[in-house]
């Protein structure tokens, strides 16, 4: 803080005051509100006095008394000289720091509100006046925007039921204002920018400090992706079921079934062909390539298609190979299929094929 003059030559004279007592400067630092190194300051700032305060010390320094009474003395002297000089001084110092403080406070107080944005869409919400009745309650203050405002004001204008509820609204804030706060925002706006995106806006400066109020689905969506903490209120009394995604990772369970035609010898698992005359089955590698033989080792991957001929449709499997150590397998795929929609219930290309192959074969087999 730069120091005028005329504190300067207070602060100056109280030294040489000071000077007249003391026989050294840690004496004049016991008697002044000053330090050592602010002493020195003075006597190098202003030479002149310097030479005057030196002159005072070490004519004390000889005439110094050695009991402690007569050093006491003068230091009680010169105390009220020094007190009597700066009270004025000290008075108005105290009063510019009370205002201070005052105004600090005021401001901390306004900075440390929590506020609750009102959006027009509200006005017309059931129950309205008590929702903010108990936020007012809890000590927060109830704020609206300049734009708010002037849409309630032009609202409640239309002859309509939301004119009614707009007018009400006014008067809800009329009989409460020492509850409310207003924001102007309006001449902030920027070029075609709409009032919710203004009030949200807004909303994102005051950040944590802030709970907006809205029924307007598209602004509660706005404001909620922009990290504005929001409440929606709901124009519709009957609770509506909300629909959560449910975004938990889900672990494929395996359809474990057994396999008669599997026999498990020395530690490996063979498919053995019954040659059965209402099944067609054929099996595949994990490539894709059909393996040959009535007794064939099946290898981790390999897939085993099924295709069973019931009384008046045909059901089609496919089981996956997943351990060779037992006679079951992963049941990857299991469908009915009836004459009309052979090809195209079966989406994948290989699921097809076989199963027109399939029926082409039970059919030769039942004749």
């Amino acid at each position: 803080m730069r120091i005028s003059q005329e504190e300067w030559n207070k602060r100056l004279e109280e030294v040489k005051l000071a000077s007249e007592e003391c026989s050294s400067i840690e004496e004049l630092t016991e008697i002044t509100d000053y330090n050592t190194n602010g002493i020195n300051y003075m006597l190098k700032k202003f030479p002149k006095d310097a030479e005057q305060i030196k002159e005072n010390l070490n004519r004390n320094k000889e005439r110094k008394r050695k009991t402690e009474s007569n050093i006491r003395k003068p230091y009680e002297t010169t105390l009220k000289k020094v007190t009597a000089l700066t009270a004025g001084i000290v008075e108005e110092n105290l009063a510019k720091k009370e205002e201070k403080i005052k105004k600090e406070e005021k401001t901390n107080s306004k900075n440390n509100s929590y506020f609750v944005m009102l959006d027009t869409s509200i006005s017309d919400t059931e129950d309205i006046f008590h929702i903010l009745e108990t936020y007012a309650k809890e000590g927060k203050k109830l704020a609206l925007t300049d734009v708010v405002l002037e849409e309630l004001a032009n609202l409640q204008k239309i002859n309509t039921k939301q004119a009614a509820a707009a007018r009400e609204f006014l008067y809800i804030i009329m009989d409460n204002l020492s509850s409310f706060e207003l924001f102007k925002v309006k001449h902030e706006m920027k070029e075609n920018e709409t009032v919710d995106e203004a009030v949200i806006e807004f909303c994102i400066k005051l950040k944590n400090k802030v709970l907006l109020l809205t029924s307007d689905k598209e602004m509660f969506i706005k404001a909620m992706l922009q990290k504005v903490n929001t409440r929606y209120l709901s124009k519709n009394p009957e609770e509506r079921e909300k629909k959560i995604f449910d975004l938990r990772k889900r672990k494929n369970k395996k359809n474990i079934v057994e396999f008669i035609d599997i026999l498990i010898q020395d530690g490996k698992a063979i498919y053995v062909d019954k040659n059965r005359n209402n099944q067609y089955i054929r099996v595949f590698s994990r490539n894709k390539e059909e393996k040959q033989g009535r007794a064939i080792v099946l290898e981790k991957g390999d897939h085993i298609f099924m295709c069973t001929a019931k009384e008046d449709y045909m059901t089609f499997a496919d089981y996956e190979i997943y351990d060779t150590t037992k006679n079951t397998v992963n049941m990857k795929y299991n469908y009915r299929i009836y004459d009309c929609d052979s090809v195209i219930s079966l989406v994948q290309p290989e699921y097809k094929k076989f199963a027109e192959l399939a029926r082409r074969a039970l059919i030769k087999k039942q004749v």
